[in-house]
């Protein structure tokens, strides 16, 4: 219970470290002109693959994300896998937009499989590309750490801001 304990600590640390330095930078740097689009808000759905050494199951999950400006995001998710694991993951993601279409995502949360929760800690990495305008499609791996285990998440996701 202490290693959960400190993980959830460090996690929080993290994501207020990353939040501090990101509004400064988001203060110093001027984005008069930059978007033409002031959508703040995006919905996503998430298909792919979750895998643990030899353990793989589909993977389905909702994401929704709040900009915050140009460089931060935040935001909530829920993901089902299926297969060989019967879990479900819930966090509290920061999207992190560093250059163009680019985007990482630190999330503690939950994960809840055979009956027992455990702390998650979720370090994302996706690439949108725009299907149709305000459509996207962007390719993620994900990592989840819990319990001592790492599982890998892999998939396709579809997002339409409004």
């Amino acid at each position: 219970m202490k290693l959960h304990f400190r993980w959830f600590q460090f996690s929080i640390l993290v994501i207020a470290v990353l939040f501090y330095s990101l509004s400064i930078a988001e203060e110093q740097v001027s984005t008069a002109g930059e978007e033409a689009d002031d959508f703040r808000n995006k919905f996503s759905l998430f298909g792919g693959m979750t895998q643990e050494s030899s353990d793989h199951g589909a993977s389905v999950g909702l994401e929704y994300e709040y900009r915050l400006g140009s460089y931060l995001g935040v935001g909530g998710l829920g993901e089902y896998a299926g297969g060989d694991f019967d879990s479900w993951v819930f966090g509290v993601p920061l999207f992190i937009h560093p250059y163009a279409d680019l985007i990482v995502w630190l999330a503690p949360g939950v994960e809840i499989e055979d009956g027992e929760t455990n702390f998650l800690f979720r370090v994302g990495l996706g690439y949108e590309f725009e299907i149709y305008p305000r459509w996207s499609l962007a390719p993620e791996i994900n990592f989840d750490f819990s319990d001592g285990d790492t599982k890998l998440v892999y998939g396709l996701t579809l997002s339409w801001v409004f």
